[in-house]
This record gives C-alpha cells, sequence and structure tokens, in this order.
C-alpha cells in the first residue's frame, strides 16, 4: 500500500522514521528500512555521501511510501517529488543493491 508521511530522521544508510498517515486522522511513527538498499557496513565516504544526501532531500519533508511487510521489519520504497529516492541512491553511486 501506499501512504503518505513525513520523514522525521535518518538513522542510517537505510533505515529512517517517519510519521505515516494510516487515514481518518489516525498517524503512527516508525522506522522503516529503504527496501533492496544495502546498509554498507563500512562506513566510507559513500555512506556518509547517502546520509547527507538523505537529510538534506527528505528529513521534515512529506513523501509517499509503498511499505512491504518482512519478517523482522517493514521495507519502504519512498517517494519524493515523484523520484523514486532508493532508485536515485543507487544511480547516483550512494548506496548498492542489497543481495540477498
Amino acid at each position: 500500500m501506499r501512504y503518505e508521511a513525513t520523514i522525521k530522521s535518518i538513522k542510517n544508510i537505510n533505515t529512517f522514521d517517519a510519521e505515516i498517515s494510516l487515514g481518518f486522522g489516525v498517524r503512527v511513527r516508525s522506522t522503516l528500512r529503504l527496501k533492496d538498499i544495502s546498509s554498507l557496513k563500512d562506513k566510507n565516504s559513500k555512506f556518509y555521501g547517502a546520509i547527507e544526501y538523505l537529510n538534506a532531500t527528505l528529513v521534515n519533508k512529506k513523501v509517499l511510501i509503498d511499505i512491504k511487510l518482512a519478517k523482522e521489519y517493514s521495507l519502504a520504497i519512498v517517494y519524493f517529488d515523484s523520484r523514486n529516492i532508493n532508485q536515485e541512491l543507487i544511480d547516483k553511486g550512494l548506496a548498492k543493491v542489497f543481495k540477498k
């Protein structure tokens, strides 16, 4: 499903907090992971570049989020100004695709 949300904070390259509108005035705050984005455990320049990009682009902005429930956490594809942010991170070389 696609939800309206406000990004509250970026935790790391693929995890963020959002306030999500469920409709009828119901809002929840949740921690989500960006779908198909690797966590880049080695904190290199790509990691910090991605964090800066996400903070500048998304924090306190209204976005649309597609959410897929996973076993341990919820996965999200984030859209801002009709752009797929997950794909932008990969296209800009700021993130790697998570390989299962």
